[in-house]
């Protein structure tokens, strides 16, 4: 499925239930109405994520599931942030036909996990113009040849970066040769994307925005709430003129807020992802140190400023702080991949008060510069 997004770029879904036939398709139709439905709010990748696992939990059979992908591709052609959970690996190449980046799956298929066991987290990469993406499901990747066997991840990316004029009828074709006329033995479904900016038409701007200034604290029974960063992103989203970034302010607002829970009020170290078993003992340790928090605070505080027009969000947390010196060594250890998809949707970002406040500014228009579109 492939849908506009409010800021003028593009979401896709990509899935494949378990099983074949009328019983696999049970959940398709619920998944494209409710995949519309978040497309048109302008919901944030991961939002989208938790949303369709939640469906589709209380919606499927405990033996089936969805392998899916939710990708993000923003207004500019070349910025993606992608949920991917059982699909093979995303692949990248370079109009030289080598290979840019590969993207392993990160998560759990979608309709398996309860609320609170599911991972939203998404990964932000980037590619250059020309570069061209590619995405499957696993029905071309197990293409099978009676000598050669399965054909594989890695068949896949050399037929990929092979052919230089690459569609997907020509790899249809080819696993359809690579089968020896065999039939296959799952569905194909496959995504080819060749970065450039979109130039979709955009609702227009109100001519004179209205500044406003929203303050948020968040004591410890707030923090205990699972809800509460919901609550706080849909009271912001309700000011007028933010649509078009809706989908980065949810992203933004969140990693911040989480950062200063994990980090700030409950002092957990992201050491512990360092190795995938790391991540189910970080995770355990939050949601014992949650249940057991007594004090603890969060202030927010969220202004348009004009006359650039530009959000200003400012998280302050009542915890020990950290060593702001350190961080300009291991920053992306300490804070991980929310906070590097933090510096890049943000114009700036400012680190104080002995790592106890952050501050950035989020521009509301996204910009593609007029070399951009030509080139």
């Amino acid at each position: 499925m492939c849908e506009q997004s409010p800021s003028g770029g593009v979401y896709l879904f990509i899935g494949d239930f378990t099983g074949h036939g009328l019983a696999s398709a049970i959940g398709a139709i619920p998944v494209a109405q409710l995949f519309t439905a978040m497309t048109l709010k302008g919901l944030a990748v991961g939002e989208m994520a938790s949303r369709l696992n939640c469906l589709l939990v209380n919606l499927l059979p405990a033996d089936m599931f969805c392998v899916a992908s939710i990708l993000e591709i923003h207004a500019n052609g070349k910025n993606f942030t992608l949920w991917s959970g059982g699909l093979p690996r995303l692949a990248v190449k370079t109009p030289e036909q080598e290979i840019r980046l590969l993207i392993d799956p990160q998560h759990m298929p979608l309709g398996i996990l309860e609320e609170h066991e599911f991972d939203n987290q998404t990964q932000y990469f980037e590619t250059e113009w020309g570069d061209t993406l590619l995405l499957y499901t696993d029905g071309l990747m197990e293409s099978h040849h009676k000598e050669l066997g399965m054909l594989g991840e890695e068949g896949v990316e050399q037929w990929f970066t092979r052919n230089r004029q690459v569609n997907a009828q020509l790899l249809v074709d080819k696993a359809e040769l690579y089968r020896a006329g065999a039939a296959a033995d799952d569905d194909i479904t496959i995504v080819l994307f060749r970065s450039r900016p979109f130039q979709f038409k955009l609702p227009e701007l109100l001519a004179e925005p209205i500044p406003f200034n929203l303050s948020f604290h968040l004591t410890a029974q707030h923090i205990k709430d699972a809800e509460v960063i919901d609550q706080v992103v849909a009271i912001v989203n309700s000011i007028p003129g933010l649509a078009a970034i809706r989908s980065e302010l949810f992203t933004v607002i969140t990693e911040l807020t989480n950062n200063a829970i994990e980090h700030g009020i409950l002092g957990l170290s992201s050491d512990l992802k360092a190795e995938p078993e790391g991540f189910i003992e970080y995770y355990e340790q939050r949601r014992e140190r949650i249940e057991q928090l007594e004090q603890g605070d969060i202030w927010i505080t969220v202004q348009r400023l004009m006359p650039d027009n530009v959000l200003e969000i400012c998280m302050q947390d009542s915890g020990p702080g950290f060593d702001v010196a350190s961080l300009k060594i291991c920053e992306d250890e300490t804070f991980g991949r929310g906070f590097v998809l933090i510096r890049e949707l943000c114009q700036s970002l400012q680190i104080s008060n002995s790592g106890k406040q952050i501050k950035v500014i989020l521009p509301i228009t996204p910009v593609i510069d007029d070399a951009d579109i030509l080139s």
